[in-house]
């Protein structure tokens, strides 16, 4: 009796689930030709950057604050939004946009003005947007009920297509307003079962045209993708620590004095490590002291190489990529000969817990240039260390602030 009333139970539950299932396919045939009207004003192309989002019309590249008139709220993984300052040229990493229903997206942005601007100032570089999470809409109806065949109907073949167990990803490539070179993707489940397939749209700024009307990435044209990364990293690293701009100049489309600027505050961040090593306080010294420092920690950088052993891109902007960092033997080379002018300066000194502390600046400050003098005499035993193996991720076409960290710290050997 037992079994045959479970068999009833799982019968009738088989039944009703399938009865809602079959009713909901219904309505969302019955929905597909009213979703194709309300697209009309999207048209009939993914390539227009055009998409709706909870009946709402907008067409990527856009600036955030777009959606911010529109009621969506930046979150709170960024508290001080409203004094965070983005550098020209730079961009805040992916964070999320919400609105009142509790729906989000997320988004990253980018300041490409020749000013400093608030997040809220900047434009949209990418936008992640869950079909689960937001009503969308692309053009030809494309919605969240669509199938893959619907889409290849709807926009013909993709620049670039990929299938992954029952995932199909859609790749289409653009330029918006003769500028700004862009890419779209759209991911679909593709089988039998899933009642709302269309999974996620998101789009991206894979490059800007500079003033002269050629896009950055023409400056690497004939590269492969991971060459071209490979040397969008190695500019950056020969600006900051070998004080080399024409290639930052060149692949970056940046200004010189630009470069320098990055140069000179990376050269004052290792002089600080420098005295930071030594014991002694930045800020006790002198001007022209402090710039003696800089000029040495130059000399030092200098010295550092760095080989690339393999770079992987994909079309989406992830990978990996490896090399092999050759940092000096610097604190090795000094830790001897500075030790001596310590242990020299202490003797000297006994009574240092007696001075006051504008005193006890002053001393430091005739200590900095002793050991200068003497890090300056040893300057030519300083060489390259056994490499550093480094093995970095790469998202969104870009290394993040974690990864510089990494390649700082291994080049200036900070533990």
């Amino acid at each position: 009796m037992k079994r045959l009333l479970t068999m009833i139970l799982c019968a009738y539950l088989c039944c009703t689930v399938a009865g809602c299932s079959y009713a909901k396919l219904e309505e969302q045939e019955q929905n597909k030709e009213e979703l194709k009207e309300a697209a009309k004003e999207l048209g009939d192309d993914i390539k227009s950057g055009m998409i709706q989002l909870d009946g709402k019309t907008y067409t990527f590249p856009m600036d955030i604050s777009v959606f911010l008139d529109n009621g969506w709220e930046i979150s709170n993984s960024y508290k001080n939004k409203d004094d965070y300052i983005v550098k020209p040229g730079e961009g805040v990493r992916e964070f999320e946009i919400f609105n009142e229903k509790d729906e989000y997206m997320r988004v990253s942005v980018v300041n490409y003005t020749e000013e400093d601007k608030k997040i809220e100032e900047c434009m949209v570089y990418s936008l992640y947007v869950q079909a689960s999470n937001v009503d969308v809409l692309l053009p030809c109806g494309i919605n969240k009920s669509s199938k893959p065949a619907d889409v290849e109907e709807a926009y013909g073949e993709a620049d670039f297509r990929e299938e992954e167990q029952e995932a199909v990803r859609y790749q289409y490539e653009f330029v918006a307003q003769e500028k700004y070179k862009c890419m779209v993707e759209v991911n679909v489940i593709d089988n039998d079962y899933t009642i709302e397939p269309f999974e996620h749209v998101e789009y991206h700024l894979l490059d800007v045209a500079t003033e002269s009307g050629k896009f950055l990435g023409e400056e690497t044209e004939g590269m492969s993708d991971n060459e071209t990364f490979q040397a969008y990293v190695d500019s950056e690293m020969k600006a900051c620590y070998h004080g080399e701009f024409d290639d930052y100049v060149r692949y970056l489309d940046a200004e010189e004095t630009e470069a320098k600027e990055i140069y000179e505050s990376y050269a004052e961040y290792y002089a600080d490590e420098i005295l930071y090593y030594i014991g002694i306080n930045s800020e006790s010294l002198d001007k022209e002291t402090k710039k003696q420092y800089v000029a040495f920690a130059k000399k030092v950088l200098k010295k550092t190489k760095w080989e690339f052993d393999a770079v992987t891109v994909s079309s989406t902007g992830s990978g990996l990529i490896k090399m092999d960092v050759y940092p000096t033997n610097l604190f090795e080379v000094i830790e001897e000969p500075v030790g001596e002018v310590l242990m020299d300066f202490q003797e000297e000194n006994a009574n240092i817990n007696s001075l006051s502390d504008k005193e006890y600046a002053a001393m430091e400050a005739k200590l900095a240039k002793k050991v200068l003098n003497v890090m300056k005499e040893n300057l030519d035993k300083v060489k390259t260390k056994e490499a550093e193996w480094l093995a970095l991720n790469i998202s969104d076409y870009s290394l993040s602030e974690e990864n510089w960290e990494d390649i700082d710290n291994k080049i200036m050997d900070l533990k």
